[in-house]
């Protein structure tokens, strides 16, 4: 028997795929879209930093698009709703927002490397949190990263190679 608070975190769906939600266009000069893709550039740039003798420091390009997670017009209809675990508000039925997600794609340099990632903003301290299974590189990387391609295949997405 399926319960009737049942939220997308309870059936395992990740919020990109969530049909509760929808996205709404965000500008890219938005102050929250910016401080989304540094925290990306830093989540990034941490993952590569015990290698930097080899790997470049990636930069921003430019942000190509940004969506903002919010709840579609039918789901508002139920008073009750929440999402606890993978939570965009504390309760839909409220314009209090404890959380909002984020899905930006972004260009780097110089790696010339397209990205897709969410990023969560958790409202009461103002932090960005990524995780590295909310990233997709989009673009391919050839041999970009042949430098840690066989030790580290889990960096190759973002790893230019200095030489």
């Amino acid at each position: 028997q399926v319960p009737e608070e049942r939220t997308c975190s309870h059936a395992g769906i990740e919020p990109h795929w969530c049909t509760c939600l929808s996205w709404k266009k965000v500008d890219a000069d938005d102050p929250n879209v910016k401080l989304a893709a540094q925290a990306f550039l830093d989540f990034v740039n941490d993952m590569t930093s015990k290698f930097r003798d080899i790997c470049e420091v990636l930069k921003l390009q430019s942000i190509q698009e940004a969506l903002k997670y919010e709840p579609n017009q039918e789901f508002l209809k139920f008073k009750h709703s929440s999402i606890i675990d993978n939570a965009v508000f504390a309760n839909f039925g409220t314009k209090d927002k404890t959380e909002i997600l984020y899905l930006i794609t972004l260009r780097t340099s110089p790696n010339d490397g397209l990205y897709e990632t969410t990023v969560k903003h958790k409202v009461a301290t103002n932090e960005y949190v990524v995780t590295i299974d909310d990233i997709s590189r989009i673009n391919k990387y050839g041999d970009q990263p042949e430098c840690i391609a066989q030790q580290y295949p889990h960096l190759r997405q973002f790893c230019w190679c200095k030489n």
